[in-house]
């Protein structure tokens, strides 16, 4: 039996398949002690709302790598005890969407470009 070589793109979809396989072993969430390391988590975004004189309302965790801080006025918070909350839900919502559809069309480039 002879050395079968796989070639320039032989090697080439080789490493296009790896980085899919790595990409699908990520895991799909945040641990509430990754964001603290990061100074991403709910204490930096509070700190990050007093700054504006605001209140948090939220975090809300857009894709495993993209937490938002979801600021109010410190009179929403206490007036509005749930209905300014719906409002902002929508944005949010509409906000994780996008972001999570971003985070997918970057994953295809990079796959596209190992490929090539």
């Amino acid at each position: 039996m002879g050395y079968i070589g796989l070639g320039r793109i032989g090697y080439q979809h080789l490493l296009a398949l790896l980085a899919l396989v790595l990409a699908g072993c990520t895991r799909g969430y945040v641990e509430t002690a990754d964001l603290e390391r990061h100074n991403q988590g709910p204490r930096a975004c509070q700190a990050r709302c007093a700054e504006m004189g605001m209140e948090m309302g939220a975090l809300v965790l857009v894709s495993n790598a993209l937490p938002a801080c979801v600021c109010q006025p410190p009179q929403a918070l206490h007036a509005e005890a749930g209905g300014g909350a719906g409002a902002t839900g929508g944005h949010v919502v509409i906000a994780a969407a996008a972001a999570q559809a971003q985070q997918q069309q970057r994953q295809q480039q990079a796959a596209a470009a190992a490929r090539r």
